[in-house]
């Protein structure tokens, strides 16, 4: 079994100590946050977790990410009501919707959410590393 392609290192944000780009994960499953976390780690970005709507907001504020990406089906808050509480922290924060619902229900979301672009969790880590680097750099990353 061949492992997947090891992605382009995304580039370094100016005053960054780490010079690697910051990414917030908000997901409640253990196994797809760790296939995220090892992918995007390994893809040189610095990578934040949280496992559940609470605190995520707490993160945005103390280590101003680069962008979130959030599970939209999560108990307690959905990530299409958590992404409203997140834009409060940052509004410019970039969003990408990871999550398992409908593709046209997704996509929808991610219209009427300025900033934001959805992925099938069906997609794989390849076409995740790609949608997030593709959103930093739209985003300038520079902000």
């Amino acid at each position: 079994m061949q492992s997947p392609p090891t992605p382009p290192t995304p580039p370094n944000k100016p005053g960054r100590p780490s010079g690697r780009q910051k990414i917030l994960i908000v997901d409640d499953d253990a196994e797809v946050m760790l296939m995220m976390v090892r992918f995007l780690g390994r893809s040189g970005y610095e990578i934040l977790q949280c496992d559940g709507p609470f605190g995520a907001t707490g993160l945005v504020r103390r280590h101003a990410p680069d962008a979130v990406i959030l599970d939209i089906m999560m108990p307690a808050l959905a990530g299409s009501d958590l992404v409203h509480l997140l834009r409060e922290a940052d509004p410019d924060l970039p969003v990408l919707f990871f999550s398992a619902i409908d593709e046209e229900q997704g996509r929808a979301l991610s219209e009427r959410v300025r900033g934001s672009a959805f992925l099938s969790k069906t997609a794989g880590v390849v076409a995740l590393e790609r949608t997030v680097s593709a959103m930093l750099r739209g985003s300038g990353s520079e902000r």
